[in-house]
């Protein structure tokens, strides 16, 4: 009987109650998507990539940090997000994304948005569909306007494919 539902990225579209939400039309967004909508005027780094997720928001926080910056540390790492949101108001948040998570996010931006690379990684949660995969990682620009930012790796094959598709 909810209106929505924040679901666990390790919770499959594949679970019954997942299917019986989504037959019903019961919206269901990532803890990601729900956090944001409390978030103020704070601002994200949002990082994703096969392979490499930790190591690059570990080091941007802590770059961050050392320079003196209100900043906190989230996603995938560190605590919740929306336990965060809840409980401080930081200038930036620092998010490790999993392709788990991007899947629930639909009006979520990153202000920066960081893909690292993509290559075949969890194909069984994606019909063993590797565009699939490539399609969750690359929700991380979704919402993305002028004023943001992406980088990415210009040497990875499976990202320069996948940029003509988007207006960037």
């Amino acid at each position: 009987a909810a209106d929505e539902v924040v679901k666990s990225p390790g919770i499959p579209e594949k679970a019954a109650i997942v299917k019986a939400l989504r037959e019903q039309g019961t919206p269901i967004i990532s803890e990601m998507e729900f956090a944001a909508r409390y978030m103020g005027k704070s601002r994200t780094i949002c990082i994703t990539g096969s392979n490499g997720k930790t190591t690059t928001t570990s080091l941007i926080y802590k770059i961050m940090c050392d320079a003196g910056m209100n900043v906190a540390l989230g996603g995938n790492i560190g605590e919740s997000f929306a336990y965060q949101v809840a409980t401080s108001s930081p200038d930036w948040y620092v998010l490790e994304l999993s392709s788990f998570q991007l899947d629930g996010m639909y009006e979520f931006k990153a202000d920066v948005a960081v893909l690292m690379n993509i290559t075949p990684d969890h194909l069984d949660r994606y019909n063993y569909c590797f565009q699939n995969y490539v399609d969750s990682k690359m929700r991380i620009i979704r919402n993305q306007h002028t004023r943001c930012a992406f980088v990415y790796s210009a040497d990875d094959e499976v990202i320069a494919a996948e940029l003509p598709k988007y207006e960037l």
